[in-house]
Parts: structure tokens; C-alpha cells; sequence
């Protein structure tokens, strides 16, 4: 079973994940991108992002560099990888993007933190899959 076959509700009687609806990181400032991200972006929106995999490519990646940068390398992301979380239970699969801890292993390190892409401009679309 894929990330993608699980529902919210599944996810809430199989493995007790609870879901509430809250403001993440209200306490923090605001930060301005950077001179490079924003080129970026701006060349980005130019071109026809007709899929996922161009808005990843073209929007994501570009955010997930700039936080690495401003974050002196203390983590590394990856895109497309296979992440099998508990094959007994169903937990497996190939994750759009996820971010770990940058250790100068070419493994991946926990924790792991997920990234959900807007699918389809409607980000309530990928949360069950990045519940699971």
C-alpha cells in the first residue's frame, strides 16, 4: 500500500494519528526571500507549470535551497526517494520531497520532516498522504 491509498481516517484507527487544525510557527517573523530565490521564482512563473513535477522542479526545490542555505547546511532534502516507513503496515512509498538532518551521509536520517505540496492549488488534497 501506497502513502497516497491511506485515508485520515485509516491513519486515525490503524496507527492513533490525531489531526487539529492550528496556526504552525505564529510566534515566528516574517522573513523576506532572498535576491536568488526571488529570480528564481520569477523566472519560474514565466514558464507553463502544468504539472507536479514542473512545480516541484521549478517552485519547490528553489524554497527547500534557500532554507538550507540560511540554515548553514544543517539539513539536506530529497526529492522522488522511496521511504518505507513499516512495510508490515502498509507504509511505503516514493515521497515528493521530505528533509532531514544533514549528516554528510548519502543515508537517510531521522527525523524526518514532510513537505506537502499544494496539489491542484487545494493543500487539504495532500494531507492524508503526508499524514501517513
Amino acid at each position: 500500500m501506497a502513502y497516497s491509498d491511506f485515508t485520515l481516517l485509516e491513519l486515525k484507527e490503524q496507527f492513533g494519528v490525531t489531526d487539529t487544525i492550528r496556526p504552525l510557527f505564529a510566534e515566528l517573523p516574517a522573513v523576506e526571500p532572498g535576491n536568488l530565490l526571488l529570480e528564481q521564482l520569477k523566472r519560474a512563473l514565466r514558464l507553463p507549470l502544468r504539472n507536479e513535477k514542473a512545480k516541484s522542479e521549478l517552485i519547490v526545490s528553489p524554497v527547500l535551497l534557500e532554507l538550507i542555505d540560511r540554515n548553514t547546511n544543517f539539513f539536506t532534502f530529497y526529492s522522488g526517494e522511496n521511504l518505507p516507513a513499516d512495510r508490515s503496515r502498509g507504509l511505503t512509498g516514493e515521497c515528493d520531497f521530505f528533509i532531514c538532518r544533514n549528516t554528510g551521509s548519502f543515508a537517510i536520517n531521522m527525523p524526518i520532516l514532510a513537505v506537502i505540496e499544494a496539489n491542484r492549488d487545494n493543500l487539504e488534497v495532500g494531507v492524508d498522504q503526508c499524514a501517513a
